[in-house]
């Protein structure tokens, strides 16, 4: 069986997008603001 590295886990758990956050909904809805204001700028 292969034996998975520290980061290849780190990876594998980390969420790739907003909406796969669990709780944290204040700082989710804030960092979407942020993001959409900052495309909104360039």
């Amino acid at each position: 069986m292969k034996r998975l590295v520290d980061s290849e886990i780190n990876v594998s758990i980390r969420p790739e997008r907003l909406n796969e956050y669990i709780g944290q909904k204040h700082v989710v809805e804030n960092l979407s603001l942020a993001i959409a204001a900052a495309k909104k700028r360039n």
